[in-house]
């Protein structure tokens, strides 16, 4: 009787080309943020990345301490409340405090 492989060759390529697709996004979104303050809808129509993506790679900057809150306003692209987003450190003095983010 012929058992079938556990994980076929194909399967293995797939899901690391998936790895470095969200890899490659996750680069592309960092350097965005790092070139310029945006929101995330703002970073998603410039960068063409999915805005549910952008939100994960946001939560995981967070964790990181990469990615800083520089202000909250208005978003261009939404025309509501939003978070400005930087990954440049030169720019993280200007940020938030964590007290100052719930206040507004």
């Amino acid at each position: 009787m012929n058992q079938p492989p556990l994980m076929s060759v194909s399967g293995i390529r797939d899901h690391e080309d998936t790895e470095k697709y969200f890899r490659n996004q996750a680069r592309i979104f960092y350097n965005f943020l790092y070139n310029q303050v945006a929101t995330c809808s703002m970073a998603a129509v410039a960068t063409g990345i999915s805005q549910k993506n952008l939100t994960r790679f946001k939560r995981r900057f967070e964790k990181e301490g990469l990615l800083w809150v520089v202000r909250i306003g208005i978003c261009r692209h939404t025309k509501h409340r939003a978070q400005y987003l930087t990954t440049n450190p030169a720019w993280a003095t200007d940020t938030l405090t964590p007290k100052q983010k719930t206040d507004e």
